[in-house]
């Protein structure tokens, strides 16, 4: 089971309950193939995670849809995915 890196470009929103979208670098697009429905996405920042719940494949972006019990699913900042924020990849 391996990991890898992926960083944010674009302010999310994240409401409680809802799914994140990561939007990456123009350097990392590459890495969407390799991404998986199901895989565990962590925020770097906070320890809050989810699994991949959507891969624009044809574009920058997926989603991850949180795993808490309480649907949070945020960087330090409450209510937001930050911009550079790392997201770590379980596969």
């Amino acid at each position: 089971m391996g990991q890898f890196q992926l960083s944010n470009t674009a302010y999310c929103a994240v409401l409680r309950g809802t799914d994140a979208t990561v939007t990456l670098p123009q350097s990392q697009i590459s890495q969407l193939p390799y991404l998986v429905i199901g895989n565990k996405a962590t925020i770097s920042s906070s320890g809050y995670y989810g699994y991949i719940s959507e891969i624009d494949v044809y574009g920058n972006s997926f989603k991850f849809k949180p795993a808490q019990d309480d649907g949070i699913l945020e960087s330090v900042t409450p209510g937001l995915l930050n911009i550079s924020e790392i997201i770590t990849i379980s596969q």
